[in-house]
């Protein structure tokens, strides 16, 4: 009965041509962004052997983000986001074909690894805000909010399979191939998003071509000013992935110093929480029907409960601190995609089409910005607090913004569905 529920809720997707095209476009793409992570990790540190120029390279990876979001958001309105996604798309898989032909040369200079690591990422912040605004242009806003949650699912298992089969297939063809079959998997999604192009509805209003970039950027924060449920959002993603950083910057540092164990263990929780972002993407397209603040109440309590968890190995016996802390991933994990898909379904619910390319921008440049800023503040506090102590106040935060999610008037006001 479960599975027949799940399989009707997730059918009008799979009918229709063009969300079909994107969720198996977006679905390779995220596969190949997992083998382009791998390859690239043992590329840089086959020819170096360096851990700091893989930190390095990481930096590097995730600045345009921050750089060019706000451009990504306004390219996202004054051209069909399908043709942007698809250009973008096909430019990533052509970087990684040079690289991938350097590399069977043997002719792969450490810079070059960094100058396309600049552009690849510059591509994807570029295209991410045309992707995100493309389902919008595709289904009916009552149909959203289980189309994401149905997207996230899906990205999330084919990034688990790119992680999974990465090691496989570098070794069973060679670095130079496997990134060539990377190169393909970002063609395949180019191709993929122009057929679900030629399904989109065109935006109800095109963006001013006369207006300058500063207007146009301007005019998108205002809109955010104007809804107090996008403030809201804005303020809420900022302040979460502020408080989730420390974790993301530090956990390596806490599996050797709490738990006690080695790299393999990072892996095994990496795996247990893309697992449960797996399963928190299907649950998001199943909970569609539910209030948004109801839903990202259940995501933040969800995600401050799995992180506050992580405060208690040092107060239990030695042999359950590596269960309790894969389920701290597991719901961690769970609460994640619901959080992102239901904040994205508003920000595209509430926004009318030739501004919802910048918003979504804005969104993502604050998802961006909080990231270093977290990062370097718990560097600081990591050597003063225990980390057990820091990530168990960085939870409770998280978990007390669950109360003003809920009695939000604002989001409150977003209870009724939206119109066709």
């Amino acid at each position: 009965m479960a599975l027949r529920k799940t399989l009707t809720a997730f059918a009008p997707f799979v009918r229709q041509p063009g969300p079909r095209a994107l969720l198996a476009g977006n679905a390779i793409s995220r596969f190949g962004d997992a083998l382009d992570t791998v390859a690239f990790g043992w590329l840089v540190y086959r020819l170096t052997g360096s851990t700091l120029m893989m930190g390095m390279l990481y930096t590097v990876n995730a600045l345009p983000g921050l750089i060019f979001g706000l451009a990504g958001g306004l390219l996202a309105d004054r051209r069909p986001p399908a043709r942007t996604f698809a250009l973008l798309c096909a430019l990533r898989g052509a970087l990684v074909m040079l690289i991938a032909v350097l590399a069977l040369l043997d002719r792969c200079p450490v810079y070059m690894l960094f100058v396309f690591t600049a552009l690849n990422s510059t591509c994807e912040a570029l295209g991410s805000p045309a992707a995100q605004k493309l389902p919008s242009l595709l289904l009916p806003a009552p149909s959203l909010d289980g189309y994401l949650g149905l997207q996230q699912g899906l990205q999330t298992g084919a990034e688990l399979l790119g992680y999974a089969m990465s090691g496989f297939v570098i070794a069973l063809l060679g670095m130079g191939h496997a990134l060539l079959v990377d190169a393909m998997t970002f063609l395949a999604c180019a191709a993929l998003v122009l057929r679900a192009g030629r399904y989109a509805q065109a935006a109800q209003q095109a963006a001013r071509q006369e207006e300058t970039p500063r207007s146009a950027l301007l005019e998108g924060i205002r809109h955010i000013r104007r809804v107090p449920a996008l403030v809201i959002l804005v303020l809420y993603e900022g302040f979460v992935n502020l408080m989730l950083a420390p974790f993301n910057a530090l956990n390596i540092v806490y599996v050797g110093t709490v738990l006690g164990r080695g790299p393999e263990t990072v892996g095994v929780m990496g795996v247990t929480f893309m697992a449960g972002t797996l399963l928190g993407g299907l649950c998001a397209a199943l909970l569609a029907s539910t209030a948004p603040r109801l839903r990202l109440t259940l995501a933040t309590l969800l995600l401050g409960t799995g992180y506050a968890l992580l405060a208690l190995p040092p107060l239990l016996p030695g042999w359950m601190g590596l269960p309790l802390t894969l389920t701290a991933c597991v719901l961690a994990g769970l609460g994640l995609p619901i959080a992102i898909t239901t904040a994205q379904a508003v920000a595209l619910r509430t926004t009318p089409a030739h501004l919802r390319g910048r918003v979504l921008g804005l969104l993502l440049v604050v998802t961006y910005a909080a990231t270093p800023l977290g990062s370097a503040a718990a560097g600081v506090l990591g050597s003063l607090v225990e980390l057990p102590a820091l990530f168990g106040a960085c939870g409770l935060m998280v978990l007390l913004c669950a109360l003003p999610l809920l009695l939000c008037n604002p989001l409150r006001q977003l209870d009724a569905p939206p119109a066709p």
